[in-house]
């Protein structure tokens, strides 16, 4: 399916539909038009959208999609904020987390940031929350987590494990080394992850609508079948009824999942004691075997005792099998001679036999 069959304008009757009815019933409540729809997110409610699917993209299962919406609804000032940062040291037997910790601070208010509320490194997090209980109430004490892009992502999700996946709080790349940090705060805020909040009931119908539509490019060009794999689509706000904007009755079978790109190990360099002037061995996944210098550079065996080594490594299968063959070769040719020593002595007896 194609990102027109999308009604636009069902979405738009949805969004206004339940901004009326939060209105009219916060008139009731308190006869105040205003004081729901404050601009301050504090009485705001988080409008969502809800998709349900045809199939389960089992391969890409653990996988996130982010997006950065255009009209961010999240205020930094407004909101707790906890940085994950890389180590100083490479010695993980060196656990001066203080350190590091105030070394990232300082730099962060030398350019300005000053709305990151703690910051901890990765050593300090994968020693003091260990357990399913401190990993929960770590993802509870803050609002949004950071974390520095000269990490690993996936080794930092795999420590924050279910318990931040579930919570919606998987932490979002940042580059603190540059310029505008607060910037690049501000916009991560604006990132988005699937399932989503699209804004705020606060913003106008345009905003909510620009929202819903960057959802749908990302949905339609990165989530496994696009759109063809959407049954169902809502929207809804807490508590209240969710107003469906999308609906296809096609067979779950018409939809096709990507082919997973598969991995391929990087190859292995290592010394060799046998081989000589300064030369290393690449070792491939698929058993090839190369000769590089120390700058990686394919070299040719030149001197005798490499190249001896080189074709004696690259001839050891087939010295085996030549071997093998040779023995076999040399026991049917005894077994032949055996046989053929058997049938003289036969002929010798019937000889002497006929004679007499």
């Amino acid at each position: 399916l194609s990102m027109e069959t999308i009604n636009y304008d069902q979405v738009v009757n949805a969004i206004d539909a339940l901004k009326k009815f939060l209105n009219e019933t916060s008139e009731k409540q308190s006869n105040s038009n205003d004081e729901f729809f404050l601009d301050s997110n504090r009485h705001a409610k988080f409008v969502q959208v809800m998709i349900t699917l045809k199939k389960v993209p089992k391969n890409f299962v653990g996988s996130v999609v982010q997006l950065r919406l255009p009209h961010p609804f999240v205020d930094p000032s407004s909101v707790s904020i906890c940085l994950i940062v890389r180590d100083l040291s490479d010695n993980r037997r060196n656990y001066e987390y203080d350190k590091w910790s105030r070394h990232f601070k300082e730099m962060l208010q030398e350019k300005g940031v000053t709305d990151v509320d703690y910051v901890i490194s990765f050593s300090h997090l994968i020693r003091e929350y260990n357990t399913y209980e401190l990993k929960k109430k770590l993802a509870k004490s803050y609002d949004k987590f950071l974390m520095d892009n000269r990490l690993n992502q996936t080794s930092v999700n795999k420590h924050l494990g279910k318990v931040f996946k579930d919570l919606k709080k998987l932490p979002i790349m940042v580059d603190i080394t540059k310029s505008g940090i607060n910037d690049q705060i501000k916009k991560s805020l604006s990132v988005c992850k699937i399932v989503c909040k699209i804004g705020l009931t606060s913003q106008c119908c345009d905003e909510l609508v620009g929202n819903f539509r960057a959802i749908m490019e990302k949905w339609q060009s990165s989530f496994p079948g696009g759109l063809s794999n959407v049954r169902t689509m809502y929207l809804l706000v807490d508590h209240l009824p969710p107003l469906p904007v999308y609906a296809s009755f096609a067979s779950a079978n018409l939809v096709q999942f990507p082919k997973r790109p598969r991995r391929i190990p990087s190859p292995v360099v290592g010394e060799l004691s046998t081989v000589v002037n300064d030369v290393q061995v690449r070792s491939h996944a698929d058993g090839r075997v190369e000769f590089v210098d120390k700058k990686g550079k394919l070299k040719t065996a030149k001197n005798s005792s490499t190249r001896l080594w080189y074709e004696k490594l690259k001839n050891k299968k087939r010295s085996k099998r030549v071997g093998r063959q040779f023995r076999k070769t040399k026991r049917d040719h005894l077994k032949t001679l055996l046989e053929a020593d058997e049938v003289g002595n036969l002929a010798t007896m019937l000889m002497t036999l006929g004679n007499d």
